[in-house]
């Protein structure tokens, strides 16, 4: 079977093998690369913080309500979830 090479000479085998093992690496360190949770806007903050820590068991998950003071380092293992009065996501959640 042909397998081309681009133009760094590396064969598509070749790449899907660095991609998995990057995939791998990443998922073995807790790190899935993802940085925010759309998808939780509306959710109660309980439900969005078990989907965030599913995800990424590397951060530390606050829920805070909407308009809170807070610092303004970047910390890349906290999640910020930012609730209405009612308790549900009102912003969409992001590393930081």
């Amino acid at each position: 079977m042909h397998n081309p090479k681009d133009r760094t000479g590396a064969t598509a085998t070749h790449k899907v093998q660095e991609l998995t093992e990057r995939s791998i690496s990443a998922k073995m360190s807790g790190d899935s690369g993802k940085s925010s949770w759309p998808e939780v806007v509306g959710l109660p903050s309980e439900a969005a913080k078990q989907k965030i820590l599913a995800d990424r068991p590397d951060v530390q998950v606050i829920v805070l309500p909407v308009g809170s003071f807070v610092t303004t380092e970047f910390n890349p293992k906290r999640v910020r979830v930012f609730v209405n009065p009612a308790g549900y996501v009102a912003e969409i959640p992001k590393i930081g």
